[in-house]
């Protein structure tokens, strides 16, 4: 598993600033409280603090972070996760779990620079199929 696998490891995980704290409460909207997944992210978040890379963010008005032109057609929610991973030298890869929307978009993100590492690829797939 991804996280038990990170959790061992000296890698880094890239947020947006405390300040907007979107990104980590994103996270924890869609866990099931008290499930196996909050747990993780508990752990994640608890044992690794001092690996949590913050940056800066801005959001416009309607609510989703800014992007350059070419990125806006992604769907306003995917947007903080994009704009953290490009504002990292080199860009950071973002992970992505059961989320349909990021191999939809697969080809601007990469035409981007943008890359996107599938955890759950035949979950994704068979979800895809069946839209």
């Amino acid at each position: 598993m991804w996280v038990e696998s990170f959790i061992a490891n000296d890698d880094r995980l890239v947020v947006d600033s405390f300040k907007t704290y979107e990104i980590i409460s994103e996270y924890r909207r869609n866990v099931e409280r008290g499930g196996v997944a909050e747990n993780l992210l508990n752990q994640l978040l608890n044992v690794l603090f001092d690996r949590l890379i913050q940056i800066e963010i801005r959001f416009g008005d309607d609510g989703f972070a800014e992007l350059p032109e070419q990125l806006l057609s992604l769907h306003g929610k995917d947007r903080k996760f994009v704009a953290v991973a490009i504002k990292c030298v080199p860009y950071a890869p973002i992970l992505n779990a059961t989320d349909t929307d990021w191999a939809q978009e697969k080809q601007l993100l990469a035409e981007n620079e943008v890359t996107v590492i599938e955890l759950c690829t035949d979950y994704i797939q068979a979800r895809m199929s069946n839209a």
